[in-house]
């Protein structure tokens, strides 16, 4: 399940791509995005494998329910990483950052920012797991940011949380993200 998929639906194709038996679930707040995730997907001859949802702020960020599905083997999101508008200019620009920043921001706004950024995003994942449990095998999120990879981290360890699992993104350049997972059964990654 991609929560919060974008207009490219990047990570649905390249799990639907590279998995042949899989199937996988998209939403996204936004239509336009939501509009070219479908458009891409029927290019690719993906829909018939992906249940396209277009969801609003008020819904969960993972809907069973309404995907009618009673469980999904994994989540997968990328979420905004900024807390405004400011944020996000001031982190493209390389403010506070001991390398210059080399990647063009190409997201809409509402990919880019929202309450809280990525820790605020991904809170909401955690406290939506606490109650859906293993009807989730596992919960995956990236961070643009190590302070809020902690947070979680501390976080899931509050709740009580204990098979978690932290790992980053390197490719060598100025630019690295972490990804947390974390499950409520006793598989680990």
């Amino acid at each position: 399940r991609d929560i919060g998929t974008g207009a490219s639906a990047i990570y649905t194709l390249l799990c639907l791509r590279s998995r042949p038996n899989w199937s996988m679930c998209a939403t996204d707040i936004d239509k336009k995005s939501f509009d070219s995730a479908a458009r891409n997907l029927a290019l690719n001859n993906f829909m018939t494998r992906t249940k396209l949802l277009q969801t609003t702020e008020l819904n969960p960020l993972v809907p069973l329910a309404a995907l009618r599905v009673d469980r999904l083997d994994f989540t997968i999101c990328n979420p905004p990483f900024f807390n405004d508008v400011s944020d996000m200019q001031s982190s493209l620009k390389g403010e506070g950052k001991s390398w210059k920043p080399n990647a063009v921001c190409t997201g809409s706004e509402n990919e880019m920012v929202c309450l809280g950024g990525d820790l605020g995003f991904v809170t909401k994942i955690v406290n939506e797991s606490l109650v859906l449990r293993e009807k989730v095998q596992w919960y995956t999120s990236m961070f643009g940011k190590m302070e809020s990879a902690k947070a979680i981290i501390n976080l899931m360890k509050k709740h009580g949380i204990t098979n978690w699992a932290v790992g980053d993104i390197d490719v060598g350049s100025s630019t690295k993200r972490w990804i947390v997972a974390w499950s409520f059964g006793d598989l680990r990654p």
